[in-house]
């Protein structure tokens, strides 16, 4: 618990520091699960820990490393032996780890709660709502033409084009 508390501290989200350490499911993590991938990168002091939580923290931030993390994280949140995960652990995880890269995010909840009822999240639209959150700059530019979206995703622009006046 201290070193959560540490690591949020220091600004590093708890999905950084649990793929990072190549946690499989989300849940308790044993005395070992905890200390061995720390102790394999070299992190065994708490100075070396501060450094290191402030060396993931810069590693998030790079792009690429990030989508490799929001990627983990499907298989991380999902049951074993389920192919999905469900809608409602989706909005959570993507509340903290796609909205601050999603601008339309509110509308994209809107969306899913009202028009589509969608009770759970196949992989496919998880990894695609990463990219269409980071390189679609504006909604009203979107063409579905030149792209291959999941049809959630057009069907959430159709949504938002054809005037939601409630939006």
């Amino acid at each position: 618990l201290l070193l959560l508390l540490l690591l949020l501290l220091l600004g590093v989200q708890s999905f950084a520091f649990a793929w990072k350490l190549r946690h499989r499911t989300m849940g308790p993590i044993s005395r070992s699960e905890f200390i061995a991938p720390l102790t394999e990168q070299g992190v065994e002091t708490w100075k070396a820990l501060i450094s290191w939580g402030k060396k993931l923290k810069i590693e998030i931030k790079n792009k690429r490393k990030y989508k490799e993390m929001y990627i983990w994280l499907f298989d991380y949140v999902k049951e074993d032996g389920i192919r999905t995960i469900g809608k409602d652990v989706a909005e959570n995880v993507w509340s903290l780890a796609l909205a601050p890269f999603f601008r339309d995010y509110d509308l994209w909840l809107k969306y899913l709660n009202e028009k589509y009822e969608l009770s759970v999240v196949k992989r496919d639209l998880w990894n695609c709502l990463y990219d269409f959150a980071t390189e679609v700059q504006s909604l009203e530019e979107y063409d579905r033409d030149t792209g291959c979206w999941p049809s959630h995703i057009d069907d959430f622009i159709d949504y938002v084009r054809m005037g939601e006046k409630n939006i």
